[in-house]
């Protein structure tokens, strides 16, 4: 320490300055404020010596406000398990622990890294949580125990003494210095942010210079995690990893990201201890729904190396599910009168008590003590966590989520689609009970894919005829593009034209356009009787390149059964058609069919009054997706014309190998995003199929049969079904 008045005194040197003093002064007072002093002795050894030799003695000694209720024997479990990941030194044995949601496992696991770290049983804990956020979360809790709880400080000051002397300020931990036993001035070279939490090197202190990081699973921080240990200078990594919730509901939902989350976990996770290092790896997490990564990796089936376990609030359920029923009522009807929370609870117990026997037999609760105030014990509230939602209660309380949707997409089998065929239609053939026919165009520069559809007005239908224009046989697009076909095609029927490797864009495409659509509406299609003609022609005009000239071509072709359409991507995140404000001289999916709110198209014009045909393409594709997947012969099929495997191969390519639904969950709405696989296939006869699904609609399809209108019955029929029906 020093005393400012010796700073100022006067020098025997008449030359010294102001400055000079003053420099010298502030010098001694940054050193001042860099050096901390004396290291504080523990307040009681003995205590933390024998907290540091059990995880339990750990937590109930300086973190038992955190943990007020009495542990279950699954927490007993839990902490076993931690001990087991902890303790194991150079062995490969991950595990993974689902518990129900508020049953404290975040907390525990921090507990146990703080355990794992003082006791110098890990030197770098690793904490990984859903994103960012969260893992600075996790931190922040961390070190605010060693700001905040005195005991956890007195009892370990090496830790606690430097952290606390910063103050808060950050930018003081690069100088900070301490007086040593014998009188030197050491650094502790002390660092921490959001992201990691190096601890002070202390002498005499075992887990001096010891680390704990954190960062959110698909964060760059993961791979590659080092620290230099100052004293030796040697590079450590980390030798413990803490899996905390690293889903959230969206990414869970996805069997896409949950492959991902997966593939971080399998590779970057497992071997962030470096070479020849196995790094003990422990899961803590709640299953939300079925196939996520917590699911997997508790199921001893699909993860057996890391021996999941799992456990539920009830984990044997009451055998009389219908006296439950009857208080389910009473409490429905209790909560839709005018009582108070207090007298509703007060009845409630009241009737569970006088039939507390028969509730609760054959129910178990895994916490005993884990009920709210105004109930009598666990069964009960785990029932009242039932009864306002079964699939969450199934989920986050009980580790076995039910089916997100017994209307997911099933994902389509190219043999399948090839074998879907009806054997008495023959290519270009409608079936006897069609209604409308509808044909859609793909666009690109040298080639248009095109698919027409005969359908009936239940969605019934069959596709009756596709093919590729100019027709150069059914190949692969880039092989079509090759063979120039629009350009040769364009040059043959215009030989004054300018000659080059390509015809003119704009001129080809509108030239292409005009002939194809001439083959098109001259075509019939028998169906049975009757000749069949083309109801409408749909023409992709979302592509940026030749938007214009199909403009200029709509607007030529204006009054005809030509229409324009618009593919629009309406993911979970975006508003979704229903919400649209309605524009006068639009029409809805929803206004031609009240029994479709969630309108998959609307018919509207641009500023130019060309009227076009506005389609959610994730909505089509799943709506044609379930047609294909519905049996042959179920009302709202579509099945092929009848012709060998062979001749349908390219066609179920595109609609079963193109493209897969990744259900996204965004506020509050579960979508079926389309996406384009890695391989980049070729994906137009699908984009065809869903834009006849919406002409379809326009036509007037709808999925619902058209019921028959009821016979009016006669005024006898009448007077006989009352007699009959008299009480």
């Amino acid at each position: 320490m020093f005393r400012q008045a010796e700073l100022f005194e006067q020098p025997k040197q008449a030359k010294q300055t102001y400055r000079e003093s003053n420099n010298r002064y502030q010098r001694a007072r940054r050193e001042d404020v860099r050096c901390i002093g004396r290291i504080p002795q523990p307040a009681d050894p003995a205590r933390a010596v024998k907290a540091l030799a059990d995880l339990k003695a750990f937590r109930e000694t300086y973190h038992a406000p955190k943990f007020y209720l009495p542990d279950s024997d699954d927490h007993r479990r839990l902490d076993d398990a931690l001990i087991q990941a902890i303790c194991s030194d150079g062995q490969d044995d991950p595990r993974a622990f689902a518990l129900p949601r508020g049953t404290g496992k975040t907390t525990r696991a921090l507990v146990a890294c703080q355990w794992a770290l003082l006791s110098n049983r890990k030197r770098f804990p690793f904490l990984i949580a859903a994103n960012t956020r969260k893992s600075s979360a996790l931190m922040r809790d961390l070190i605010d125990d060693f700001l905040h709880n005195d005991l956890l400080a007195v009892d370990f000051p090496h830790i606690s003494y430097p952290l606390r002397a910063l103050d808060g300020q950050k930018k003081r931990r690069h100088g900070q210095t301490y007086i040593t036993t014998d009188g030197r001035t050491e650094h502790t070279w002390i660092d921490y942010d959001d992201n990691h939490f190096i601890l002070p090197m202390i002498e005499g202190h075992e887990c001096s210079q010891a680390c704990i990081a954190a960062a959110g699973i698909l964060s760059k921080g993961i791979r590659g995690t080092h620290y230099q240990h100052k004293p030796t200078g040697q590079t450590r990594r980390p030798d413990l990893v803490i899996l905390d919730d690293v889903q959230n509901d969206e990414n869970a939902l996805s069997p896409v990201q949950c492959a991902k989350l997966m593939r971080v976990i399998e590779g970057a996770v497992k071997f962030m201890a470096g070479p020849s290092r196995p790094c003990a790896v422990f899961m803590a997490c709640t299953v939300i729904y079925e196939n996520d990564v917590a699911d997997q990796y508790t199921d001893p089936n699909k993860k057996p190396r890391w021996r999941g376990i799992r456990t539920a609030m009830l984990p044997q359920l009451p055998a009389n599910m219908d006296d439950w029923q009857r208080y389910f009522e009473l409490r429905q009807s209790l909560y839709q009168g005018e009582l108070e929370p207090d007298q509703i609870n007060q009845q409630l117990n009241a009737y569970y008590l006088a039939h507390r026997d028969t509730l609760e037999l054959g129910a178990q609760a895994s916490w005993p003590d884990n009920y709210h105030s105004g109930e009598v014990c666990a069964i009960q509230h785990a029932m009242h966590l039932y009864h306002d939602d079964p699939e969450s209660f199934a989920a986050e309380c009980q580790n076995t989520p039910r089916p997100v949707s017994s209307a997911a997409i099933r994902p389509l089998e190219p043999d399948a689609i090839c074998a879907k065929t009806l054997p008495a239609i023959q290519r270009g053939q409608a079936t006897p009970t069609s209604q409308w026919v509808v044909s859609f165009i793909d666009l690109h520069a040298e080639v248009f894919y095109w698919l027409t559809l005969a359908i009936e007005a239940n969605y019934s239908g069959v596709i009756v005829d596709y093919g590729q224009f100019p027709d150069g046989g059914l190949v692969p697009k880039a092989t079509a593009s090759k063979a120039r076909g629009l350009s040769r095609l364009y040059y043959r029927d215009h030989p004054g034209a300018e000659r080059g490797e390509q015809a003119p864009f704009e001129p080809r495409i509108y030239y292409g356009l005009k002939q194809l659509t001439k083959q098109l509406l001259a075509r019939r299609y028998p169906a049975g009787p009757r000749q069949l003609e083309h109801s409408r022609i749909g023409i992709d005009i979302r592509w940026g390149e030749a938007t214009s000239v199909c403009k200029q071509f709509l607007r030529e072709t204006a009054g005809s059964q030509i229409l324009g359409c618009f593919g629009q991507f309406v993911g979970a995140s975006s508003k979704p058609f229903a919400d649209y404000n309605r524009t006068k001289g639009w029409l809805f999916e929803s206004d031609m069919h009240p029994a479709n709110p969630e309108s998959k198209w609307i018919l509207r014009h641009d500023n130019t009054g060309l009227q076009y045909l506005l389609c959610d393409a994730n909505q089509l594709k799943s709506f044609a997706t379930h047609r294909l997947n519905a049996p042959a012969g179920a009302p709202g099929s579509i099945a092929l014309f009848d012709a060998q495997p062979a001749e349908h191969r390219l066609l179920a390519e595109h609609l079963a190998l193109s493209e897969y639904a990744e259900p996204v969950l965004s506020r509050g709405r579960t979508v079926d995003q389309w996406q384009l696989r890695p391989s980049k296939p070729d994906n137009d006869w699908l984009d065809c199929l869903a834009g006849c699904m919406a002409l379809a609609s326009l036509c007037g399809a709808n999925l619902e049969q058209h019921q028959q209108p009821k016979r009016r019955r006669s005024l006898a029929e009448l007077r006989a079904w009352k007699r009959s029906n008299r009480v």
